[in-house]
């Protein structure tokens, strides 16, 4: 079985939570929302470490929590970047290098589920990435800056993405490094392998496997739990 690493990112600010510490460090139950992320991956067999991107400032903070966890696996902690790219890329320098296979994904996603992570790693003999998405069921409208519409998106084929997104290790450093010299910038790994030719497999997600940004999804996550 190929080495499997995992990054989960939690270097964000979360500024629509409004929160004075970052939306990742809130704590559920007395456990911040990113470990609820991270034990879901240390419960997979095929997982055989966890890389965690967080801000310099906070690595004391999480190396604490990270003591009172029982962590089957190899749990590392990573410093992060100025901007998400910046932080799966010193993840990515981090990892093992033995690794083979690598999932990204959001702290603050705490629904994913076991057998989703393993669908991507299974995929990935097949594919150099593999994401979750949801398919969308809403009408989709374009609009202008004044938000005057003018263009509707037929929705057919058209998903929402979610992570874990799932990547070949060479590959995901090689646009990486490619997005670097160029000075690209993307708001997912996906869209890194896309602009660069490269295939990405979709995988129907879960609207559960929700994205935690504001006040009213941090209710929503604290009535599942």
């Amino acid at each position: 079985m190929s080495f499997t690493s995992a990054i989960i990112v939690a270097g964000g600010k979360g500024l629509r939570m409004k929160s004075n510490i970052p939306k990742q460090f809130l704590e559920i139950n007395g456990l911040p929302i990113l470990f609820y992320s991270a034990l879901v991956f240390d419960s997979v067999d095929e997982i055989n470490e966890i890389l965690i991107v967080i801000p310099e400032s906070l690595k004391d903070f999480c190396g604490e929590k990270i003591k009172n966890i029982n962590f089957k696996k190899k749990c590392k902690l990573v410093t992060g970047g100025i901007e998400r790219q910046d932080s799966v890329r010193n993840g990515l320098v981090a990892i093992d290098p033995e690794s083979f296979k690598v999932l990204i994904h959001d702290a603050v996603r705490p629904f994913v589920k076991k057998d989703e992570i393993v669908s991507i790693i299974n995929e990935l003999d097949f594919y150099d990435g593999v994401i979750l998405g949801l398919p969308v069921v809403e009408t989709i409208k374009k609009t202008d800056s004044s938000k005057i519409i003018n263009e509707t998106i037929p929705r057919n084929n058209i998903f929402l993405a979610q992570t874990p997104q799932g990547f070949r290790v060479s590959v995901l450093k090689k646009v990486h490094e490619w997005a670097l010299e160029d000075g690209l910038a993307a708001t997912d790994d996906s869209a890194l392998l896309e602009n660069f030719g490269f295939q990405v497999k979709i995988l129907e997600g879960r609207r559960e496997n929700i994205k935690i940004t504001t006040p009213a999804d941090l209710e929503f996550v604290n009535k599942l739990i």
